[in-house]
């Protein structure tokens, strides 16, 4: 059988603030930026860039810190030079795991970078069986998987080969409340279900995934909190930031 990722799951709920600002930020996409508190957040991420082009986080590792700022950066439009700076650095560091393989892939596809050697990576890491792990070997699970998917739809070349096996895994593990765990067994959990609704909503024009797509959407719907936002009441509401997803996709109506 192969291993699975048992032992990373406490750190789930720490990836889900893990940039913070840059997270809830990208979350929101361009037509926040009309928002007051923007320019303060954009100010904020650039004056907190190192001069090695990264960003650092007590709770994540810096590349992922890195992603997630810049991503957020990304769909506001906002500091070319900050992006820059940042993409030289995901470019020269080596890459740990699938987490970190389809985040960069997604932000250096953004940038118009060249990224045909990460989504080389991403299709020969896929699990023979469909889908993704952390790493090769593991198995997989629906947090890389909805990662991957998502970092491989802006116009890559994956390819059907790997494309649907994972499709099918994602699907297929969708759990009867509508929702995904975070590990085989595993109770529905919104973060992991966020990303899995990330990883499918860019392939319902493709294929007939109303359904599936409908269910998370209310899955997350009925747990969002009074405030709007989701997770436990308190500072930790920002672990549940991710699933809005379902409605910046637009798969909530």
């Amino acid at each position: 059988m192969a291993p699975s990722r048992c032992i990373r799951v406490r750190h789930v709920v720490g990836r889900a603030i893990r940039a913070g600002l840059g997270g809830a930020l990208a979350l929101l996409g361009p037509a926040a930026a009309t928002a007051q508190p923007i320019p303060s957040g954009v100010a904020y991420l650039t004056g907190s860039q190192l001069s090695d082009g990264s960003w650092s986080s007590p709770q994540v590792r810096a590349m992922t810190a890195t992603t997630e700022a810049l991503r957020a950066l990304q769909l506001l439009r906002e500091a070319p030079a900050s992006r820059l700076a940042a993409v030289a650095r995901l470019e020269a560091d080596p890459i740990e795991d699938t987490d970190d393989l389809a985040r960069r892939l997604l932000v250096l596809a953004a940038e118009g970078r060249d990224v045909t050697a990460l989504v080389d990576q991403l299709r020969r890491d896929a699990d023979p069986s469909g889908g993704w792990g952390l790493a090769p070997g593991f198995a997989p699970d629906p947090l890389d998987t909805g990662l991957a998917l998502a970092a491989a739809a802006p116009g890559t070349a994956l390819g059907d080969p790997a494309l649907l096996p994972a499709l099918s895994y994602l699907l297929g593990a969708q759990r009867g409340d509508g929702g995904w765990g975070c590990v085989e067994g595993g109770d529905s959990d919104i973060f992991c279900t966020s990303y899995a609704l990330l990883g499918l909503a860019p392939y319902r024009a493709r294929f007939f995934m109303d359904p599936q797509i409908t269910a998370a959407a209310n899955f997350l719907k009925a747990r969002r909190n009074p405030t709007g936002s989701f997770g436990p009441s308190g500072p930790s509401e920002l672990l549940g930031e991710p699933a809005r997803v379902g409605e910046f996709c637009g798969v909530a109506e």
